[in-house]
């Protein structure tokens, strides 16, 4: 029982740990903090950024 415990807060704390993660990118990109902003610009993701600014175009 105790493992089963020890297990799920850990992946609480995860949880937690990548929900505040995602909260502070959010608040970055509201303040144009630019150091705190997740900058992905892999190939795959500039193509899926093109892809979704055209659809919004139409």
């Amino acid at each position: 029982m105790r493992e089963k415990r020890k297990l799920f807060l850990e992946k609480e704390k995860e949880h937690r740990k990548r929900k505040w993660e995602k909260e502070k990118r959010k608040w970055a990109t509201k303040s144009k903090d630019k150091d705190l902003r997740k900058d992905d610009d892999s190939p795959a993701t500039l193509e899926e950024k093109k892809r979704r600014k055209e659809e919004r175009r139409k």
